[in-house]
């Protein structure tokens, strides 16, 4: 814990963020019990969450938004450690769970609810993840990479399965 007023009000911020993103992975990791999200649609509000709290942590590193000086709204260089292994975490909670929710539908149909609910899940999944992946790139702890790279081959899992025809360039 650190001391003094600004150190004091930055760790609680940063617990407390902590907090809330662990239990939003374990409800996501979750099968069964109260906290499971066995849903699309309680699963896309876990990943709008998700998003929001990387954004947050974002906006709280120095050097974002032109403040190059430590704030008492804002992180320490020293929790960075902390923040990578957060990220890590959620990447690898993100990539396991958005593959639950089906692939995004091309068309709509107004008697299948479903459908819909799949699509904002998957779509919102997509962009907590790149999210979380541009907070990690930015504060890459060599250790604690394995979310990134895992959200990184689910990404391009797609491309890497599409065989190139002839004549076409990849």
């Amino acid at each position: 814990e650190r001391e003094g007023g600004m150190g004091r009000q930055t760790s609680l911020n940063l617990e407390s963020t902590t907090l809330v993103t662990n239990a939003l992975c374990e409800a996501l990791t979750a099968t069964t019990g109260s906290t499971a999200l066995t849903t699309s649609d309680y699963r896309s509000g876990a990943y709008a969450a998700l998003e929001g709290v990387a954004i947050y942590i974002t906006n709280k590193l120095p050097g974002i938004n032109g403040h190059n000086e430590l704030s008492s709204l804002q992180f320490a260089e020293r929790d960075t450690p902390n923040i990578a292994e957060l990220a890590d975490k959620v990447l690898s909670t993100l990539v396991g769970s958005i593959v639950k929710d089906k692939a995004a539908a091309t068309t709509f149909a107004a008697d299948a609810p479903d459908t819909s609910f799949s699509l904002v899940a998957k779509e919102v999944g997509y962009t907590a993840i790149l999210t979380w992946m541009w907070l990690s790139k930015r504060i890459m702890q060599t250790d604690a990479k394995s979310g990134y790279d895992a959200a990184l081959n689910y990404l391009a899992d797609p491309v890497n399965k599409y065989s190139v025809k002839d004549g076409e360039f990849r």
